[in-house]
């Protein structure tokens, strides 16, 4: 395993100007290909937290992306490793095509047009879409939606996976279907989430947030054994 971490984070608070404290001195590490359940209830911090990883917040304290400062003068560099997927695909694909939306990350970087179109027909197809690329995302289902908000991490080969809800308004086979598909993931993953089924099957760890503050990280076997502190953080 690689001697430098994923993720590092380092007493990280984050105050809302008006006065909210939503993270409370968070400290954790994440190695490569390792995934962790971020997990608490309404208002916990967690989509604070993965925004922070890339700069979309700026909090107090220290945030290490593969061993790089997430500071302004890194933001670029850092955004290229850090695949950030939000809980409503909506708010992430504004493009007229599926394949714009996948590419827009790719252009941005200012690669090739025969490299974008490899690496979109990679990504499409790495997400079952394959096809899809002419396609209005607006008018996909939701859980093609999510898919597509994915392709648009892999295409531009992220080292960390952002994901804030991913299985929130999918269907019982839609959650399946993205469980399935995030297991094939070499990347580190953090996902926010509370759904527990998720967390179960999916990450070998759980961190769980209450007020901003980390109450418990553990091995998640043994954290969604602890009824108590399940309850207590606000998760069924």
């Amino acid at each position: 395993m690689s001697s430098v971490k994923a993720v590092e984070i380092r007493n990280l608070s984050f105050c809302y100007p008006d006065g909210k404290t939503a993270l409370n001195d968070i400290s954790f590490e994440l190695n490569p290909g390792e995934r962790v359940a971020i997990m608490g209830g309404n208002g916990a911090g967690k989509s604070t937290l993965l925004m922070c990883l890339n700069g979309v917040l700026q909090g107090t304290g220290e945030i290490l992306i593969c061993g790089m400062p997430v500071v302004k003068k890194n933001y670029k560099p850092v955004r290229q490793k850090v695949g950030l997927l939000f809980q409503n695909a909506d708010d992430q694909l504004f493009c007229p095509t599926v394949y714009d939306d996948v590419a827009f990350g790719l252009r941005n970087r200012g690669e090739r047009e025969e490299v974008i179109r490899r690496k979109v027909a990679e990504s499409l197809h790495a997400v079952g879409l394959d096809g899809f690329e002419r396609r209005n995302a607006f008018h996909l289902s939701v859980g093609e939606k999510k898919r597509v908000a994915l392709a648009t991490a892999l295409c531009m080969d992220v080292e960390v996976m952002a994901l804030d809800e991913p299985t929130s308004s999918l269907d019982p086979r839609g959650k399946r279907e993205l469980t399935d598909l995030l297991k094939r993931y070499s990347q580190a993953q953090m996902i926010a989430t509370h759904d527990l089924r998720l967390a179960r099957e999916l990450c070998q760890r759980i961190i769980v947030l209450k007020d901003g503050r980390k109450i418990a990280d553990a091995e998640a076997g043994k954290i969604l054994n602890q009824k108590e502190l399940i309850a207590s953080a606000g998760l069924e």
